[in-house]
């Protein structure tokens, strides 16, 4: 088995890694938060500190221009190119998977 988007809770398994509450990121099944997502970007923790920014179909690096990765066909690729990347069930390509994405698949 391997990592799920199931509902709100973000599965390896049958073990909860993370939960997503509006616009957080919290470990397991507590309340720690792990990033949260403002407008286009992904913050560390609770704070302002941009990770990285979804642009498109395009995550991208802090706030700047440097693809990460893309969406092309339901797969997650490296850089703006074509070679596959591991993903997830469940993902969809919206911010708070792109967010997921950043967290445990990178």
């Amino acid at each position: 088995m391997g990592m799920k988007l199931d509902g709100n809770n973000f599965k390896d398994g049958y073990k909860t890694i993370a939960n997503v509450r509006n616009d957080q990121i919290r470990e397991g099944t507590g309340s720690t938060v792990l990033a949260n997502v403002r407008n286009d970007q992904i913050r560390e923790k609770s704070g302002s500190t941009v990770l990285a920014n979804v642009r498109g179909d395009q995550l991208r690096e802090k706030s700047g221009s440097t693809v990460i990765a893309n969406t092309r066909n339901g797969d997650v690729r490296k850089g703006s190119g074509s070679s596959k990347l591991t993903s997830f069930a469940g993902f969809d390509g919206g911010k708070m998977s792109w967010a997921l994405w950043y967290l445990f698949c990178k």
